[in-house]
């Protein structure tokens, strides 16, 4: 190698393009930062380019056709991420290149990357994520240096699956760009992953305890009033509401931008909450209003007792209670009566309630946590 200057392109003639094939063998993907929005993975950065000024002839040679030598000794492309989010300090894996007879190097370094991402967390915990890894040479210009991909795919014959996110497809892309800086085109390989979120974690850590707790809600309707616990139990129930709030505010990146579905689950179902807890007090009010001496009025009587007692499958023992009393006219079977009228009557609306909630909560984790996951799934398939 005596001559060789390994600072310059390895060409005869200084209008030669020297193409370097890139390729890309994923071995792990070991973290997704979403709050941070940076992918970290793990690769073989496959580089390949022909050396005029490093060929020999193997009959000279005993016959050798192949060395390995220091990466150092010759002349390599300055091959970088575009979006990287550290700094280009550190050079890659100093490992040995493969030189051929012909002069052909192939230099395969293992790099770790960690790349920009756009996280889309709209759709949290079933979230797909669409991310990407743009190379090609810094300095050279497509006249000087080409980048090109030596295949459509990426090789993953040796990945290692990640336990948060399942590798649904990965490609290579190769595309020419021209800056203001320069007239030259400048060429590209991007490399596109697309990420699918394993939601077994978050089904039985969120999805399900959130559910248990939108039951209770609605035990709340069933609870007798005067057992004093109707307002505790929803205040409990908004309160555990409000700590899952904060578990996921935590992972997710402080963006207006997107309002992931489980915040927005969690977010419905904390105002019904809230919403049940005003209803229940409204209960509370029906049912100790007995107590000042004051009949329920007649319309209310007929719409509650008559009309929704017979759709709510509530027990109807008043009727029975105001024969006897209007056959008795004793002043305290009539209070006792007065009393029990507006409790049937709170009885009721608590039914009345607790169907109407539980209808609600129902369409409400259907539509955000089946339904629109599910219309998701369509639409990213045929965007990537």
């Amino acid at each position: 190698m005596k001559g060789y200057e390994k600072a310059v392109r390895p060409v005869f003639n200084s209008t030669q393009t020297i193409t370097v094939n890139l390729g890309l063998t994923l071995t792990q993907i070991f973290d997704m930062d979403e709050k941070n929005q940076v992918l970290t993975v793990n690769v073989w950065l496959d580089q390949s380019w022909k050396d005029d000024k490093l060929q020999w002839n193997p009959e000279q040679y005993g016959g050798v056709k192949v060395i390995r030598i220091p990466c150092d000794f010759v002349w390599l492309p300055d091959i970088v991420l575009y979006n990287s989010v550290d700094d280009y300090s550190e050079p890659y894996m100093r490992s040995l290149a493969m030189l051929s007879h012909d002069g052909m190097i192939f230099w395969p370094p293992i790099v770790k990357f960690r790349s920009s991402c756009k996280v889309d967390i709209t759709y949290f915990p079933f979230d797909d994520q669409i991310c990407s890894m743009k190379m090609g040479s810094w300095a050279y210009d497509g006249l000087q240096v080409d980048v090109t991909n030596n295949s459509d795919s990426v090789d993953l014959s040796n990945y290692i699956d990640n336990g948060e996110w399942q590798l649904i497809h990965a490609k290579a892309v190769r595309n020419v760009k021209f800056y203001s800086c320069c007239p030259e085109p400048f060429p590209d390989v991007t490399f596109w992953f697309h990420l699918r979120r394993r939601t077994t974690y978050y089904t039985f850590n969120i999805i399900i305890p959130c559910a248990i707790l939108s039951v209770l809600t609605l035990g709340g309707f069933l609870l007798p009033a005067d057992s004093g616990e109707k307002v505790s139990l929803g205040l409990t129930v908004l309160l555990a509401f409000s700590v899952f709030m904060l578990l996921i505010a935590e992972n997710m990146p402080a963006t207006s931008e997107f309002v992931p579905l489980i915040g927005l689950y969690l977010t419905v179902i904390m105002a019904m909450t809230s919403a049940s807890v005003v209803f229940s007090v409204f209960v509370l009010h029906i049912h100790h209003k007995g107590g000042r001496g004051n009949r329920a009025p007649l319309w209310l009587r007929r719409f509650t007792l008559k009309y929704l007692a017979t759709y709510l499958c509530t027990q109807k023992e008043l009727l029975k209670c105001v024969r006897h009393v209007l056959d008795k006219q004793d002043r305290d079977e009539l209070e006792r009566h007065v009393i029990r009228e507006w409790e049937d009557v709170a009885a009721v609306v608590d039914r009345l309630l607790f169907w109407l909630f539980a209808l609600l909560t129902l369409f409400s984790s259907l539509a955000l946590l089946v339904f629109k996951p599910l219309a998701k799934e369509a639409i990213v398939g045929l965007d990537f």
